[in-house]
C-alpha cells in the first residue's frame, strides 16, 4: 500500500444500466485494487508494483527507498525483451 494520505486519481471501469463505463475517481492510497489506472504528477508517490502505461519523454522514478539507488531511474512505457526480470525492467 502506498504510505500517503492524499487521494489519488483512477480510472474504473462501472457497470450503469447493463453498460460498462469507465469513470474517474479519487480515492484513498489503500483503496486501489490490481488493474486500475493511476494518474500521476511529478512528486507524487507511487506503489512498486504499478506498471507504467503511458509517460511522458523524460519520466524519471526516484527507487532510493528500495533499491538504494542515489540517483533518479529512467522510465518508458517499452516492453522489455522476453526473459528479463520485473525487477531489471526500466
Amino acid at each position: 500500500n502506498m504510505q500517503r494520505t492524499e487521494l489519488v486519481c483512477v480510472y474504473r471501469n462501472v457497470n450503469e444500466g447493463g453498460k460498462t463505463i469507465v469513470q474517474e475517481k479519487w480515492i484513498e492510497p489503500g483503496d486501489l485494487v490490481p488493474g486500475e489506472l493511476l494518474v500521476l504528477e511529478a512528486g507524487d508517490k507511487i506503489p512498486a508494483d504499478i506498471r507504467i502505461v503511458f509517460c511522458t519523454e523524460g519520466a524519471e522514478v526516484d527507487n532510493a527507498a528500495l533499491t538504494g539507488e542515489s540517483l533518479p531511474e529512467a522510465r518508458t512505457v517499452e516492453v522489455e525483451g522476453e526473459g528479463v526480470a520485473v525487477h531489471e525492467a526500466h
